[in-house]
């Protein structure tokens, strides 16, 4: 998906990103397979990163539109799963958290995500 982004002109590539993103959406919405969600919402945050700017550092237009779902798909995801939801689930949540600019909710994820492992490298550079 991401050489096909790269590739495209950006008329393309807006087609390209509104496709996915609905046919994403549409398996988040009849999934309840947790590792199918997880795939969707990394998905849609690899698009939605793809589709940022360079040197962007919160996200508009498509871009935010895509992180938006990918955040939407993982919280719904940590709220099922609860006290069981996975380090690596929440950091992920917390990363299209900041990139949609919404950062308390990723500061207070990220808090939460190394309390319990303090020594997840990737959730300590994220929260600097």
């Amino acid at each position: 998906i991401r050489a096909q982004l790269e590739s495209a002109t950006p008329e393309k590539k807006a087609k390209l990103v509104n496709a996915f993103r609905i046919f994403l959406d549409s398996i988040a919405k009849s999934s309840e397979d947790p590792a199918t969600l997880q795939w969707v919402g990394q998905t849609l945050m690899q698009m939605g990163e793809a589709s940022m700017a360079p040197g962007e550092r919160v996200a508009q237009g498509q871009a935010k539109e895509l992180l938006t779902s990918a955040a939407t798909t993982l919280a719904g995801l940590v709220t099922k799963q609860g006290k069981d939801a996975a380090p690596a689930l929440k950091f992920q949540l917390a990363k299209a958290y900041r990139l949609n600019g919404e950062y308390k909710k990723s500061v207070d994820l990220l808090h939460e995500v190394l309390s319990v492992n303090q020594m997840m490298l990737d959730a300590q550079i994220e929260a600097a």
